[in-house]
């Protein structure tokens, strides 16, 4: 899985240190998120600190791909406890 995870990070550019850095609302107190921006390419990353799933609205309605698992999202995203997702918008 870390090397994976390493794999993932080296392929996409909103990852790269000078990226913009921001943190958003998820509307869940268990759920932290945190974007990047660089070079056109955004992340929105969802961090679940619960015990329980977390289902996240995501605003608008922009298509991003999982990039742990390559599954499509649009509209909402299940997070298993203490489970994430990294998810990117071409």
């Amino acid at each position: 899985m870390i090397g994976e995870l390493t794999r993932i990070r080296r392929e996409n550019r909103a990852f790269d240190a000078r990226a913009g850095v921001f943190t958003f609302d998820t509307g869940s107190d268990q759920v932290l998120g945190i974007g990047r921006d660089f070079e056109g390419q955004r992340l929105l990353a969802l961090f679940n600190f619960g015990d329980r799933e977390q289902e996240i609205s995501l605003r608008g309605r922009q298509v991003y791909t999982n990039l742990c698992g390559r599954e499509t999202v649009c509209g909402c995203v299940k997070l298993a406890p203490c489970g994430f997702a990294w998810l990117v918008s071409d």
